[in-house]
C-alpha cells in the first residue's frame, strides 16, 4: 500500500473550497503514526470525522481508542471533532 501524497488534503480542500485540508493532513498523520496503512481520513463534517478502515478489527480499536484520539487531533489541530464516523471499506 502506498503512502497518501501529503498534498492530498489541500489540494482537495482547495478544489472544493473548504479550509480543513491541513487539519485532515495532521489527522492522517496521527493515524499513520498509530495504524500504519489501516485507516484512511475520508471527510470532516459537522464535528463528525468519517474515517475508513479495511476490516471489522480495526474499527473496533478505533473504536476503543476514540476518546485518546479526538483528544489527541483536537490538541493537535485546534478542531472540535465530537466522534468517529467509522467505515470498513477497501483503503485505495
Amino acid at each position: 500500500m502506498q503512502s497518501i501524497d501529503p498534498d492530498y488534503f489541500k489540494n482537495k480542500a482547495d478544489e472544493l473550497g473548504l479550509e480543513r485540508g491541513p487539519q485532515l493532513q495532521t489527522i492522517q498523520k496521527i493515524l499513520d503514526q498509530r495504524f500504519p496503512t489501516k485507516v484512511r481520513v475520508m471527510s470532516l463534517n459537522r464535528n463528525v470525522l468519517k474515517l475508513v478502515t479495511p476490516n471489522a478489527s480495526m474499527a473496533s480499536e478505533l473504536r476503543l481508542n476514540q476518546i485518546n484520539l479526538l483528544e489527541q487531533f483536537q490538541h493537535q489541530t485546534g478542531v472540535t471533532i465530537d466522534r468517529l464516523q467509522i467505515v470498513i471499506s477497501a483503503i485505495d
